[in-house]
């Protein structure tokens, strides 16, 4: 109520320029009033709704979506919040917006003049319908008023407040609690719950920081329940909220990033054990290079003694008193041939327990290391240290994905068709492979002259429901014909189909593909008019 008594002066007689969302469950008002301007965002994300004002943002150029087309260019004339229910009523010159915090249901419902109800949040017709006359029943109010609550005494329980007054919230419930327990005599619950409300509406807001769980809560200065906390006061709800939701999504980010790290060392942790596990085994079982050398040896003491095409043969063993001691031969090989068969796999078995050993070293350092660095992530509190913890354990984020693209796309020829669509290149045959099989999208339009060797082309699509101009398809082919061996033809055929239907099979040279379909376009090789070549980097 607070919140929205602010909201109230502040936007009074504000128009509503646009109304768009570009983020999951997040709205976005843009205002306007004489030569002012503002933003309100609305949150219907169930774990975290809320209502604020920005006074700077910037909408993105592609991937935002319009809402209430009907009330742009309306007036704010006020906003109110139902006595006994959390739902905020922005009213307009004609129609009203209704902003409903409701759990999973939270949703943004325009009620203007007419019958067009229309909701954020996908609803069905006739639960809009029901929802507005529900809402219409409720009392509004515009100023900080704190409720009468009809309450007996003492009588009802702590626990039943919550269901009979939906606007009570989890953390009056709990600082309630609070106040009741510390109170050594008995407390009345009413007095205590008026007090709760007059230090809401009056005090001054804090936003407390729990940095050991992380964890961050807004509330009136003087709640009892965070006095142990560290805080930072503000007089405004509104600064209050967005410093709340700042840090909160600061917060939000390290919980996250601790996630992922925590996730992928566990990963790499277990791996690299069974890892040693298994040189430890074969460091234990030790080399055969000495019983391999015997072999060998023996063999050749015996060389004309021993017949040829033959599996086995058994012989004395001179190294132990002559016992007779088989031995396994390959008859495809001669006797000499088996001999230093046998002395090749001594000297590769004493390698390979070389190499076991130093590789058991290395992987017992980097376990160490990883092991160490686990141990600390609880008390990693800075967002830059977990990032660059991040990139040095090679964790892909979608962060670093885009962040990837953009480094392939300088390793592509760049050009522009019509100053809008965007046409990439490949350079040889491993940018071609890199641009078909790591760039371009199931979406985008593939390119390649017929029957003849050129580069790879793709036109990326940005928006899947936007029909791409045959013109610009055809210009987009002339570019792949101009760079191939049909540059100098008068007229060349080049296939284009969608990306999803190029595949890279095993064992396909580099930069070779195949097409599951295809349309063929008959053009002049050239850059044509309207292609404007943007970069080689």
């Amino acid at each position: 109520m607070r919140l929205t008594s602010e909201l109230n002066e502040v936007l009074n007689a504000f128009r509503i320029s646009k109304i768009y969302s570009q983020e999951k469950n997040k709205l976005m008002f843009e205002l306007y009033r004489n030569h002012e301007q503002c933003f309100v965002e609305l949150s219907v994300d169930p774990g975290l709704p809320y209502i604020t004002l920005k006074k700077e943002f910037h909408r993105a150029k592609k991937n935002t979506i319009d809402f209430f087309n009907e009330a742009i260019g309306k007036t704010i004339s006020a906003i109110e919040i139902a006595l006994y229910d959390r739902i905020i009523r922005i009213s307009l010159s004609e129609g009203q917006i209704y902003f409903c915090i409701r759990g999973k249901y939270t949703n943004v419902i325009f009620n203007p003049e007419g019958e067009n109800i229309s909701s954020f949040k996908k609803e069905e017709d006739s639960v809009l319908k029901n929802l507005i006359e529900e809402f219409n029943a409720f009392n509004y109010a515009a100023t900080f008023s704190i409720p009468s609550l009809e309450l007996a005494e003492n009588t009802i329980e702590i626990a039943l407040l919550r269901k009979k007054y939906s606007f009570i919230g989890k953390d009056i419930i709990v600082e309630l609690e609070r106040r009741t327990t510390e109170t050594a005599s008995s407390i009345n619950i009413l007095n205590a719950i008026n007090e709760i409300l007059v230090s809401i509406k009056q005090d001054k807001v804090a936003v407390f920081m729990d940095t050991q769980n992380e964890e961050a809560y807004i509330a009136p200065s003087l709640f009892k329940i965070y006095k142990s906390l560290d805080k930072t006061e503000f007089n405004s709800s509104i600064d209050a909220l967005n410093h709340y939701l700042s840090k909160s999504y600061y917060l939000v980010n390290i919980q996250n990033k601790k996630k992922l790290i925590t996730k992928h060392l566990e990963k790499e942790l277990s791996r690299i054990a069974n890892k040693l596990n298994n040189l430890s085994a074969l460091i234990a079982q030790g080399s055969k290079a000495d019983e391999y050398e015997k072999y060998a040896n023996l063999i050749l003491i015996n060389l004309n003694r021993i017949p040829k095409n033959i599996s086995t043969i058994e012989i004395e063993d001179v190294y132990r008193s002559n016992e007779p001691i088989e031995i396994k031969l390959d008859k495809k090989l001669s006797v000499q041939k088996n001999a230093g068969k046998y002395f090749k796999l001594a000297k590769n078995d004493k390698i390979k327990l070389e190499k076991a050993k130093e590789q058991y070293q290395d992987l017992q350092q980097v376990f160490e290391r990883l092991k160490s660095i686990a141990e600390k992530i609880p008390d990693i509190d800075d967002n830059e240290k977990l990032f660059k913890l991040m990139k040095e354990l090679k964790i892909k984020t979608a962060a670093f994905k885009g962040e990837t693209k953009e480094k392939l796309e300088n390793k592509f020829k760049q050009y522009l068709i019509d100053g809008k669509y965007k046409l990439f290149v490949g350079k040889d045959s491993r940018s071609n492979d890199l641009l078909t099989t790591k760039f371009a999208r199931p979406n985008d339009y593939w390119f390649h002259a017929r029957s003849v060797s050129g580069s790879h082309a793709v036109l990326k699509v940005e928006n899947v429901k936007e029909e791409i101009p045959k013109n610009v398809l055809k210009k987009a082919a002339a570019v792949a014909a101009y760079h191939s061996k049909s540059r100098t033809s008068g007229l060349a055929p080049v296939s284009f189909t969608r990306k999803k239907y190029v595949v890279k099979k095993k064992g396909m040279e580099p930069g070779m593909a195949a097409l599951l379909k295809e349309e063929v376009l008959l053009v002049k090789p050239e850059i044509p008019a309207g292609v404007e070549f943007v970069t080689n980097d």
